[in-house]
């Protein structure tokens, strides 16, 4: 699978925090959100990386697991927005921080294995 996104928040996200966009963007915690103002400060935020989502183990007795549930994170990270009162709860940011995520949208890539296929332990599900 892959999978570039469309910036457009999704009418039908489960993520929902008062009026405006469906936003999946408070599940974020604050140790992100601290660690993004730190990276803004010093430059990496925009620098090119990889993420992978992967599971260490499986339970006992199984040797692979079968994926399930990509469509509903492609909602979510498609639906990634932060609302302006969302943005004003968040006065432990510095105003570039705050800057940058009013204007941020996933533009990147999503690759991995789709809807059904088997994975093994310690292999990436999804690469971002």
């Amino acid at each position: 699978m892959t999978h570039a996104t469309d910036p457009s928040p999704s009418p039908d996200s489960r993520f929902h925090h008062g009026p405006g966009p469906r936003s999946s963007a408070l599940l974020t915690d604050m140790y992100e959100l601290t660690m993004l103002d730190a990276a803004l400060r010093d430059g990496t935020a925009h620098r090119a990386c990889a993420f992978e989502v992967f599971t260490r183990r499986l339970p006992n007795e199984r040797r692979y697991g079968v994926v399930a549930g990509t469509a509903r994170v492609l909602r979510a990270v498609r639906d990634f927005v932060f609302t302006p009162e969302q943005l004003a709860e968040l006065d432990f940011l510095s105003p570039e921080a705050l800057e940058y995520l009013r204007d941020f949208r996933f533009r990147g890539r999503i690759d991995g294995y789709r809807e059904g296929e088997l994975y093994f332990p310690h292999s990436p599900i999804l690469t971002v």
